[in-house]
């Protein structure tokens, strides 16, 4: 109920607090808010517009720009209220509008910083988080890290990405994350539309390079050291990336009753846990050979020997993943591209797209049952 104090009658004690004052022969309707009074004959329209809806919008612009503290929070607040009550709108249209309003100055690198903030608090710690990290750092201190987001088109990230790399594939993991940033930005209400929509870039198709087993066998010769040689087999016996040999712990990974090697999210380049069978490989007789320590001490000294190693023999890095894929694919009687996916951490129309052409050229089921038959007995001789 109305509360009557002299010529001020109290329409609502609560926050906001509201008035009617009396002037003269007029009512005056005052709204009470953070010390800040405002002046409106549309008491209707103050009293639809409660405490819990208006502290719950104020913290929400309070978190969307508490990052980059482009203005003081009470501006921001008496900003919202000002607008609330002047053009009796919608808390939802004062919001946007409120936001479109800061994003003129907003540039593309202020907001792939805030985006970083985002995304790396859902990211655990691994190669993954690494990657994602390392190419948002790239877009910072690209030429479009400058420009104004508004001002951000078609032609400025063409432009950009005609400098990147020399593949389709790097352009459009680079395009990839553009649109990620800018999804973003959409979702936050900075932007109505993606200005890179039109954009269509497809990927390389590459045609890895497979090695023999005598290859193999060279490499295992020539490497020095017990971690070097480890490196190597759980490269072309598991199809691991370089990542995920100095990321995995074998010793914790491995469980040697049911034969499975347990790749973890956090060790996984694409963040998701696959299990690998080794049952029909050598990596136990060389973990007997070399014992389990050679493989837990695997550091960035013995990735620069793994290279060293590929140098000398002029072969691809990647080379030994590549071949352990495809000799996989062979040896069985071709299993299917699903079963590879989930052994190798592709999908399997990414394995069909990349190994179907070097199955087919290579399709040799005696060199697939060598590759995998590679012992320390065979290197000794």
């Amino acid at each position: 109920m109305a509360v009557k104090n002299n010529d001020v009658e109290v329409i609502r004690s609560g926050f906001p607090r509201l008035r009617k004052v009396r002037r003269g022969k007029r009512n005056v309707y005052v709204l009470d808010m953070r010390g800040n009074r405002y002046y409106t004959n549309a008491p209707r329209v103050i009293q639809s517009y409660d405490r819990s809806k208006i502290e719950k919008k104020y913290l929400e612009i309070k978190d969307a720009f508490k990052s980059r503290e482009r203005i003081d929070i009470y501006e921001q607040y008496n900003l919202f209220q000002n607008q609330l009550l002047k053009y009796n709108k919608s808390v939802s249209d004062v919001v946007r509008d409120f936001l479109a309003q800061q994003t003129d100055t907003l540039t593309f690198g202020e907001l792939v910083g805030e985006y970083t903030d985002y995304i790396l608090k859902q990211l655990k710690e691994g190669p993954s988080r690494s990657t994602v990290e390392n190419l948002l750092s790239l877009l910072k201190r690209s030429p479009l890290a400058k420009i104004k987001l508004t001002e951000l088109n078609e032609d400025d990230v063409k432009s950009y990405l005609a400098t990147v790399g020399n593949t389709n594939t790097t352009k459009l993991n680079r395009l990839r994350r553009i649109k990620a940033v800018l999804n973003y930005a959409i979702k936050k209400q900075y932007l109505q539309f993606d200005p890179t929509s039109l954009i269509k870039i497809k990927g390389d198709v590459r045609n890895p390079e497979i090695i023999d087993t005598s290859k193999l066998i060279a490499c295992l010769k020539r490497a020095r050291s017990p971690q070097a040689k480890a490196f190597l087999i759980l490269k072309s016996q598991l199809g691991l990336r370089n990542s995920e040999v100095q990321n995995l712990d074998l010793k914790s990974a491995i469980n040697t009753e049911k034969k499975l090697v347990v790749i973890e999210p956090a060790v996984s380049k694409t963040g998701k846990r696959r299990l690998i069978d080794y049952s029909d490989t050598s990596l136990q007789p060389w973990i007997d050979f070399l014992s389990m320590d050679a493989f837990t001490e695997i550091n960035d000294k013995t990735l620069n020997q793994y290279t060293c190693i590929c140098r000398a023999e002029k072969i691809p890095n990647n080379a030994f993943r590549h071949s352990a894929i495809t000799y996989w694919i062979i040896k069985d009687d071709h299993h299917s591209y699903a079963e590879c996916a989930l052994r190798h951490g592709n999908s399997p129309a990414m394995i069909e797209k990349n190994y179907m052409g070097a199955v087919n050229l290579k399709n040799d089921r005696s060199e697939a049952l060598k590759w995998y038959a590679v012992t320390p007995d065979i290197i000794q001789h």
